[in-house]
Order: C-alpha cells, then structure tokens, then sequence
C-alpha cells in the first residue's frame, strides 16, 4: 500500500495590510471535498488561545477516522492582535507530522497566497493546475466520496504519482523543459481516469484548480524554460481532460514567505485561489 499523504488545512483567512491576518468561518464545502478525494488525512489544527468550531462535514470526517485536529498548547501570554497564532499552529503540527512521518504532509492555506507568522523570504517555483482536477460538488455526501476511494483507490495512487514526478521535475531536473513536458503528459492521462471513474460511480463533478508553492533554492533551474523575468507562459491541457473548458498548467519563478523553522524545511504549499494569470 502507498504511502498515506495528509494536508494539514488553515482557517480561512486574509493578509491585511498592516499586517497580520483576519480568519473567518470555515473552510467551504468545496475545499474539503477537494482535500478529501486526493489525500488521506486532513488535520485542522486547535489551540488553547483561540479554538474555532467545526461544521458537520468536518464532524464527521473526525468521526470517520479521516480528519483530526491536533490541538497545540501556547505558553505563556500572547496577543491576538494579528491573529498569527493560528499559523503557528498549523506550522507547528506541520512540523509535528512531518517529523513522524517525513515527506508525507504538506501545508494548504485558504487564501491568497503563502503567510506564515514566523517566515523568511525564499524563491518559489509556483504551478497552478488550472480547472484540470475533477471534484465531488458541494452537495454529494462526504460518505460517498470514502466508498469512492475505497473502490477506486489504484486511479487516486497514479494520479498522486504523477503529481510527484511533476515536483520532482521542477526541482531537480537538469533538462527542464523536457521533463516538465513528460511530468504533465502522464499527469493528463491520470487526471482523465479519475474524471472518468468520478463518471461511472455517478458522483456529479466539477474541474477545479490546485494553485501550490515549492519553495527551495533554484539557482540551478534559472533560464531553463521558467522564464528569465520569472513567468512561464501558460500551457493548454489536451482534449483528455473531458469537460475542463480552458484547462492548463502555468508555472512561475517569484519571491513568496516560508515558514522558519528547525530544519529548515520548506513545505509543499497549496492555497485556495485560482486564477488563469500567474
């Protein structure tokens, strides 16, 4: 059996411009569906400062062994003023997870872009799926969505596979170009097997996006095919993927905040926005 993956999710939040984050409600339907289908563990971080509530999709995902919220304990005093610490919660149960399990978790945040509390500026590689992932809609029950990757597990595994060789292509490829080409040619053909088994269990489906950060050091990457001013130009999907009107890949090299932290590690980071223009 694969390798279990898990996300580690934020409170829906926004960057103000003083600085600082406001949180608000909880993350949407459509984002735990999302998580749901293409990874096997959600974790949605507590705290002992400011605890959020969960609605009933995330009641029963607890319920169901596929969710958890691990809660962190803050010591000592601590302003809320900018709302910071429920970021370092989720860095802190990253870390957690990651040390017991690592290379198996990763960082979604719902927002705009990238925000950590404790962060350093780092160079990014920045892909975005865009309107390629098929997705349960809002409204089909969460259960369905388990018995559909219990019997469709094996299409699930290829895509996740496909989805690694494209980080690896973008990260450690001498030739660039010619393995992010390969990486996506196979990511086509897996996007389309799950879109067509979503189809045969009779699940209604949408095409979403998945818009993530790989933050590292790519000195080695500069001028290969990403764009010497730091912006690819956006690559068309093939007819495979049935449905995606103006479906597509685009990368982009720029600047984005990491978290800081013992190992100086820098989580694969997915956020909640979509757009066709990178």
């Amino acid at each position: 059996m694969a390798d279990k993956r898990g996300i580690v999710i934020s409170p829906p939040f926004v960057v103000l411009p003083e600085g600082g984050i406001s949180c608000g409600g909880s993350p949407s339907s459509a984002d735990l569906r999302k998580y749901l289908l293409y990874w096997d563990e959600i974790d949605y971080p507590d705290n002992n400062f400011v605890s959020i509530g969960v609605d009933p999709d995330m009641e029963f995902l607890i319920s169901a062994g596929v969710a958890a919220r691990t809660r962190v304990q803050f010591q000592g005093a601590m302003s809320s003023g900018n709302g910071e610490f429920f970021l370092l919660a989720q860095q802190a149960v990253f870390e957690r997870r990651d040390n017991e399990n690592p290379g198996l978790w990763s960082i979604a945040q719902l927002s705009d872009a990238p925000y950590f509390a404790n962060s350093r500026p780092v160079t990014a590689i920045e892909y975005q799926l865009w309107n390629t992932l098929p997705v349960p809609q809002d409204d089909v029950p969460l259960s369905e969505i388990l018995e559909f990757k219990a019997r469709r597990r094996d299409e699930l595994i290829a895509l996740r596979i496909y989805l690694d060789e494209l980080y690896l292509s973008v990260t450690s490829a001498s030739d660039l170009p010619r393995a992010k080409t390969s990486a996506i040619l196979k990511l086509e053909v897996a996007l389309a097997e799950v879109d067509r088994a979503l189809g045969e269990s009779g699940i209604s489906k949408t095409f979403s996006s998945l818009r993530g950060f790989i933050a590292g050091e790519f000195t080695n990457i500069a001028g290969t095919g990403l764009g010497a001013a730091g912006v690819a130009p956006f690559i068309g999907m093939s007819p495979l993927i049935a449905g995606a009107i103006g479906a597509g890949i685009a990368f982009a090299i720029k600047p984005v905040l990491s978290p800081r932290s013992r190992k100086e590690a820098h989580p694969l980071t997915y956020v909640s926005s979509v757009r066709k223009e990178l």
